[in-house]
C-alpha cells in the first residue's frame, strides 16, 4: 500500500505562508490599543482621528503623533500625550491619519480560517486556496486596512478636516491648556 502524497500538505503550508506574507503588508494604526472608534461609532464621536506628522527635512526632529484637533489655513493642531502642538504646514513632510478602526484583523482571520478549511478539498485545494481564499482575502483585507487612512501629499489638507475634533477650525475661545485627550476604553 502506498502512502499518501505530501503534496496537499506542502501546498497548504505554502498557501498559509503566502497568506501570512500578504497580511503582513496591511496598514496597522499606531494609535493606542482601542483608542480608535469602530466605523459606526466614529460617525458620532466628538474626537478626532489619530495622526502622525513627520517633519520636513528629517533630521533630529521626531514625528508628532496624537489626536487631530484642527486644521488652520497654515497649521495643523495635534493633541499629543503632553500638550496641544501647532505645526506649520510648510515644516511638515507627511501627515498620516487614521480616522477609525477599520477592523481589518477580522477579515484576515476569516481569510486564514477559510484557507485552512480548504484542506478538505484534497488536490483541489491547489486551485481553491489561491482563487477563493488567498487572492480575494488578501485584496479585501489590505483594502480594509487602508480604508481609514488619509495621508498627504496624496490627499489635501482639506481632506483631513472631517477627521478632526474641530472641523471648522480652532474655536476662538478655546482654552488650549484645558483641552483633554480622549481616553481609550478600559480593556
Amino acid at each position: 500500500m502506498r502512502s499518501p502524497s505530501p503534496a496537499p500538505l506542502t501546498t497548504g503550508l505554502a498557501a498559509c505562508a503566502v497568506l501570512a506574507a500578504t497580511l503582513a503588508g496591511c496598514t496597522a494604526s499606531p494609535a493606542p490599543k482601542a483608542w480608535l472608534a469602530s466605523p459606526q461609532a466614529a460617525e458620532s464621536t466628538a474626537f478626532g482621528g489619530w495622526v502622525v506628522v513627520e517633519p520636513a527635512g528629517g533630521g533630529d526632529r521626531p514625528a508628532i503623533s496624537g489626536e487631530l484637533i484642527a486644521i488652520s489655513p497654515d497649521s495643523i493642531h495635534v493633541l499629543s500625550a503632553s500638550n496641544l502642538v501647532a505645526l506649520s504646514m510648510t515644516s511638515t513632510a507627511r501627515v498620516t491619519l487614521w480616522g477609525y478602526d477599520s477592523q481589518w484583523h477580522s477579515l484576515g482571520t476569516w481569510t486564514a480560517l477559510g484557507t485552512l478549511s480548504a484542506a478538505s478539498h484534497g488536490l483541489g485545494l491547489v486551485a481553491t486556496v489561491p482563487l477563493l481564499w488567498i487572492i480575494p482575502g488578501s485584496l479585501f483585507t489590505g483594502a480594509a486596512s487602508r480604508d481609514a487612512v488619509v495621508s498627504t501629499p496624496h490627499r489635501t489638507w482639506q481632506d483631513l478636516r472631517p477627521y478632526s475634533r474641530f472641523p471648522a477650525g480652532l474655536p476662538p475661545d478655546l482654552d488650549r491648556v484645558a483641552l483633554l485627550p480622549k481616553r481609550a476604553p478600559a480593556q
